[in-house]
């Protein structure tokens, strides 16, 4: 858990003049050089801001899939634990919330297990003249990325700028999302 558990501060304010830092900004920029050139005209826009827990809940309390997948929660233990039964017991809490699956994708990893919280992901998005034409938006993922042909045209940027980009993110399906995964430093390796 401690790997994953977004940055503080501190680390946020120190990463861009890491080495790790420096490298997952030289691997942005080749991104966005090999989109530019194979798709004149058009550009990206990456949103490097490494987000602190306290974002990450912020976007998590007003997120709607998050809203409608907690209602459904609700009502699928309110169902399963009638008003007129027993209070049920730690196990069949846990059995029933081990068992229920969410009907829509929520769009949001839970807070402080991003990997956005630590420079570990980022999100593309597709400009044309300073104006962002293909956002970050699920319900029209499919129609504005895959079917213009964008998913493709940024897989191919991402995967002639090198090896550290993994993605798209498949669950729930962000097209624009891509982990990175830092390359190893001196400082990485154990003697």
């Amino acid at each position: 858990m401690a790997e994953r558990w977004s940055w503080s501060q501190e680390r946020i304010f120190d990463y861009p003049s890491t080495a790790e830092g420096k490298a997952a900004a030289a691997e942005i920029g080749a991104v966005s050089a090999a989109f530019a050139a194979a798709n004149p005209g058009f550009s990206l826009h990456v949103n490097r801001n490494i987000r602190s827990l306290e974002v990450q809940i912020a976007h998590w309390n007003v997120n709607e899939s998050v809203g409608k997948a907690a209602g459904d929660l609700v009502a699928a233990l309110e169902r399963r634990f009638a008003a007129d039964a027993p209070t049920p017991s730690p196990d069949q809490l846990r059995a029933a919330l081990k068992q229920w699956k969410p009907e829509v994708d929520v769009a949001l990893a839970a807070p402080g297990l991003s990997a956005h919280g630590q420079g570990r992901a980022f999100d593309f998005q597709v400009e044309r003249e300073g104006q962002i034409i293909v956002g970050v938006d699920l319900a029209s993922a499919t129609r504005q990325w895959d079917a213009a042909g964008w998913t493709e045209k940024l897989r191919s940027a991402v995967n002639k700028a090198g090896p550290h980009f993994a993605g798209p993110l498949e669950s729930p399906y962000e097209p624009w999302h891509y982990a990175y995964a830092p390359p190893a430093t001196s400082s990485d390796k154990t003697p």
